[in-house]
């Protein structure tokens, strides 16, 4: 099994890698506080449900340090709270930074650095340590500045955790000796950006070959935060397949639905209007949605759509756009959970709401075949050769819809002597026998 072979190969690369450090420790601590890292600033870290991989174990009190390697993120805490979220160089793969929990037992100003084998560095530009010193016990490795900071959010330095001057300034200031560090390497991250309030899934790039994600990993993740809803282990599958190794950023909008079904990717709410992705919502009504590369813009059936592109490089249009973009009526609200509810037409026998899971087709609509069968008496069931639903010897249009046959409306209604009223005004689309 893949698991199996992985623990294998991660108990081979743990014995090499301490075999490695007692062999060659005062190498790698010269290294590890020499080696040019870097790192942009520091940004202020997303609050409300989304947490850091780790943060469970943060103490209730007094400030904490938790550096989660695969993400290249520091995250310091101060009773509990998360202050901030500064990025960071780590160890390259072959001079790992080490998984564990320390203490901050050092703390210098503008060190020197000391390479084995050389004269030591002053403090001044040459000076890889930067401007402040932030030693781990019972390691050589330490928390400190950098003299390139180009090189912030890679695996870049000998071991050590590299800041930008001015972060490790800032941290410095708020750390005291014996402030707690716990690191991690945890490649599975829900954040969320204060300014659109848009959670986002990210699975970091695996730079130590340590794990190998899974869908359901993930979704134990997103259980986690509770953002189950919306999101499909077969996009995951997908997803993950095209990430090729990469970081993978996927948005998780708040929980939206349409006529009780799950809109992939939720809401998100900016500017005083709630936004959706168009795609699952226009191709779950049949239209085809395309981009032009030159106009920037997305097309529905060839019409540009008016719209914005969200963080993760997909077109986002508004609630109130939509029915222009797919020729449907829709109402929309929220629920007391904070869920966007969007309806369009319900099928209705009388005055009895057979189904609200309905797909546009040309002038006409599909709905579930087991509605067909379960509520109307049809008796059909889906004709894999002929693509088309059979009953009783006659075969009526149909199409797979979100995995599952439909069947059209107006044939079926024909057949079984019914007539389709349209009440537009109540998204009604109902169902009365003919005499």
């Amino acid at each position: 099994m893949w698991w199996a072979d992985g623990s294998r190969r991660l108990v081979f690369v743990s014995v090499f890698f301490i075999l490695f450090v007692f062999l060659t420790g005062p190498l790698m601590a010269a290294q590890g506080s020499a080696a040019p890292g870097a790192t942009t600033s520091g940004s202020t870290a997303p609050s409300g449900p989304p947490r850091p991989p780790g943060a469970e174990t943060i103490p209730p009190k007094g400030p904490y340090i938790l550096l989660n390697i695969a993400a290249t993120s520091l995250f310091y805490y101060e009773d509990g709270r998360l202050v901030k979220r500064y990025q960071v160089g780590v160890g390259r793969t072959f001079e790992q930074t080490p998984v564990g929990d320390f203490k901050v037992v050092t703390k210098q100003v503008n060190p020197t650095w000391y390479p084995k084998g050389r004269k030591p560095v002053p403090p001044g530009p040459a000076n890889p340590l930067g401007t402040r010193w932030m030693g781990l016990g019972g390691t050589d490795y330490g928390i400190h500045g950098t003299n390139a900071p180009w090189s912030l959010g890679y695996p870049s330095s000998g071991g050590c955790i590299r800041l930008l001057n001015a972060d490790a300034e800032e941290l410095f200031a708020r750390v005291k000796v014996g402030t707690p560090v716990k690191i991690i390497y945890e490649t599975v991250e829900v954040t969320r950006d204060d300014k659109t309030g848009e959670d986002t899934l990210i699975v970091w790039a695996d730079i130590y070959k340590h794990s190998r994600v899974t869908p359901e990993e993930i979704l134990d993740k997103l259980g986690e935060v509770g953002r189950m809803r919306g999101v499909r282990i077969d996009d995951l599958l997908e997803e993950l397949a095209g990430a090729g190794g990469r970081t993978l950023r996927l948005p998780l909008g708040r929980p939206a639905e349409l006529n009780g079904w799950a809109i992939p990717g939720g809401y998100h709410e900016e500017d005083g209007s709630f936004w959706v992705f168009i795609r699952p919502l226009a191709e779950g009504f049949g239209h085809e949605v395309n981009w032009d590369g030159k106009e920037r813009v997305a097309k529905v059936d060839g019409r540009a759509v008016p719209g914005v592109v969200g963080s993760s490089g997909r077109w986002r249009v508004r609630v109130e756009d939509l029915q222009g973009v797919l020729g449907v009526p829709f109402t929309w609200s929220l629920d007391e959970a904070g869920r966007l509810v969007l309806s369009t037409y319900g099928l209705y026998l009388g005055d009895s709401l057979l189904t609200r899971q309905l797909a546009v087709s040309g002038d006409d609509f599909l709905f579930p075949l087991r509605v067909a069968n379960s509520d109307l008496g049809l008796r059909g069931w889906w004709d894999f050769p002929t693509a088309q639903v059979t009953a009783g010897g006659e075969y009526l249009p149909g199409a797979i819809h979100d995995y599952e046959p439909y069947i059209l409306l107006g044939p079926l209604a024909a057949k079984l002597g019914y007539q389709v009223i349209r009440d537009d005004a109540g998204l009604r689309l109902i169902l009365v026998k003919e005499h």
